[in-house]
């Protein structure tokens, strides 16, 4: 016979799972949480998106757990502070950079929690930039000569706390 396992943590995706078409955290979900907790469950969120794209769920869920974005590519602390992160080596991102540009698509780069796009008017940036709760547009600070010669602009985070260990941007073909 098989010993009954308690369980301890509920990990969800959040498109689909916690929130609606249109983005909005449901209160089914809302409720699910609060009795995971009141079970002495812990529950944490993971997703496609980047950490930022999922701020908007860290106070309604009480999340304290880690954070993961880009579907374990890069977790996060809940105020975005960076624990651990996979990333591509330069020359890699380049080429994928250049293959995306040469087929006459827009590339988006995520570079610790910096969001870098060559075009704000682009197709689906303005419904992305909305659900990540960013309020401006601007050149990130950091690595200034490599971001505007490559053609990648910044939509900065409210906790960016890696563009400067993360590298220069690879440049336009």
């Amino acid at each position: 016979m098989v010993a009954k396992r308690k369980i301890s943590l509920v990990l969800a995706d959040v498109d689909g799972t916690l929130v609606n078409e249109q983005k909005e955290l449901t209160k089914r979900a809302q409720n699910a949480v609060a009795r995971l907790r009141r079970a002495g469950i812990g529950f944490a969120i993971t997703s496609g998106r980047p950490p930022l794209g999922m701020a908007m769920l860290f106070d309604p869920l009480g999340l304290d757990t880690p954070i993961a974005g880009f579907n374990g590519g890069l977790f996060v602390k809940r105020d975005l502070t960076i624990l651990e992160q996979k990333t591509l080596p330069i020359d890699v991102a380049r080429e994928a950079i250049d293959l995306i540009r040469a087929h006459g698509l827009d590339a988006w780069v995520y570079r610790g929690n910096d969001w870098l796009i060559t075009k704000a008017d682009a197709p689906h940036v303005a419904r992305e930039a909305w659900t990540r709760e960013i309020f401006r547009f601007a050149t990130i600070t950091t690595s200034v000569t490599s971001a505007q010669s490559s053609g990648l602009q910044a939509r900065p985070s409210r906790a960016s706390n890696s563009s400067a260990a993360a590298g220069p941007l690879p440049p336009a073909a």
